[in-house]
């Protein structure tokens, strides 16, 4: 995929600044898990506490150009997932010279490594 390497790596500091405060604070949890189904233990408790604040700080750091978008979201995987597939989308474009199936492959390996 063709992106501006500047850009990548801007994002990807972005990513895993944001990703170490909220390890350090262990909540960062909440961005690879939804919240869980039952209500009724304390792993429940812990998920709502540590969701709020990491949605809390994904927001108050975002472009206010994205603030509309992002601050309806609930769950702080869902902002997480967002941003990444968005700038993924955003970035990235297709060149036609090159194979699709290699530009295919490409966008995933750079999506996992987003994710990771």
């Amino acid at each position: 995929p063709s992106t501006s390497l500047t850009s990548l790596n801007k994002f990807k500091r972005w990513q895993k600044s944001i990703f170490s405060i909220l390890d350090m604070h262990g909540v960062a949890f909440t961005l690879n898990e939804f919240k869980p189904t039952n209500s009724f233990n304390k792993q429940f408790d812990l998920w709502v506490f540590a969701n709020k604040i990491c949605v809390h700080t994904i927001i108050s750091i975002i472009s206010n150009e994205r603030f509309g978008v992002y601050s309806l979201y609930k769950e702080a995987k869902e902002i997480w997932d967002s941003v990444i597939t968005g700038y993924t989308t955003k970035h990235l474009e297709m060149i036609e010279d090159k194979d699709i199936k290699v530009q295919i492959n490409e966008r995933h390996k750079l999506l996992a490594d987003f994710k990771s």
